[in-house]
Order: C-alpha cells, then structure tokens, then sequence
C-alpha cells in the first residue's frame, strides 16, 4: 500500500509541480491542463497525509499489533480515502477538457477502488472474514490498474499537446513497473 500512495504521490506532483509548459500546440489545452493540475493539490496534501498513517500501518503489522492496525485504519485512512474520493468525483465533474476528464476517470476509479479496498479491508479483520479480506485485496489490484493508466494517460496527454514535464513521469513509470 505504500507504494500504491507513494506512486499517487508522485503522480499528483507531476501534476502540480510541470515547471515547463511550453511549446503546447493549443492555449486550450495547456491551460486546462494547468487547471487540473492545480486542482489536484488538495489531493497530493490528502495523500500525504494517508502516507503517513499508512507508515504507522505498517508498523504495526510487522509488530502484529492488530489494535493499533484497526485504530488507524477506522480513525484516519479510512475517512481520509472516503474524502479523497469525494474530492475526486467533486473536481472530476467541473472538468471541461474531454480528454482530461477520460483520463481524470481513472483517477477517480483509483480513489473509489482504494476506499472500497480499505473499507473491505477493516471489515474483514474485524469480522475476521477470509472472503471480505479477498475482495479488499481484489479492489486494490484494480485501483492500482485504474492508477497506471491514469498515469499513462496523463503521459499521453502531455505528449499530445507538447506539455512538457520535469521528469517525474519516468520516475512514475519506473515506480508503476516496480522498479
């Protein structure tokens, strides 16, 4: 899981932190393109935050600490992700570019599938339910396919139109293929 975040980290930073836009064929598209990066900063602080307690996560499952492990999941990973997915569908909807919502789509998926996943998750260890604990690993597996092709699609977007990048984006690809 912390890789999932650290990959949605960085690719929202991407988003973010594109120093060099020039040379984009259309004013259009380079400035919805600025817009939506600059929508997505409440997220990159919401992921961030979800990094952190996930490092407490994972603590405590290498210490076995099934107590902790649920606190935090109830207390804040799994209301944070709720939120993260409700940002998600709230600026998904006031995009105007085609593209950009097609690809924001998979984003979106990414945070419904995580939250899910989460939520399947904690019910699972308190019920103690083998089947629950599954699915929860089977949402995750589909949120990260909605994450790598948001990212690529964000890639693809950027060539299309000369949107230049800092090189974040083969640090992305390089994290997606586990590198």
């Amino acid at each position: 899981m912390k890789k999932t975040l650290r990959i949605m980290s960085v690719t929202l930073v991407l988003a973010v932190l594109i120093s060099t836009l020039a040379g984009c064929e259309s004013v259009e598209k380079k400035k919805a393109f600025m817009d939506y990066a600059s929508s997505l900063q409440s997220d990159a602080d919401k992921l961030n935050e979800i990094q952190t307690s996930m490092d407490t996560v994972n603590d405590a499952i290498n210490k076995r600490d099934y107590t902790t492990l649920k606190a935090n999941l109830q207390a804040k990973i799994n209301p944070a992700l709720v939120e993260l997915n409700k940002s998600a569908d709230a600026r998904h909807a006031s995009i105007t570019d085609a593209e950009l919502a097609t690809i924001d789509a998979h984003y979106v998926g990414y945070t419904k599938h995580m939250s899910d996943g989460f939520a399947l998750l904690l019910d699972g260890i308190n019920t103690e339910d083998q089947a629950k604990l599954n699915k929860a690993m089977g949402e995750m597996q589909v949120a990260m396919t909605e994450i790598s092709t948001y990212a690529s699609g964000l890639k693809g977007y950027m060539d299309s139109y000369g949107i230049k990048d800092d090189g974040t984006m083969a640090e992305v690809q390089a994290m997606l293929s586990g590198n």
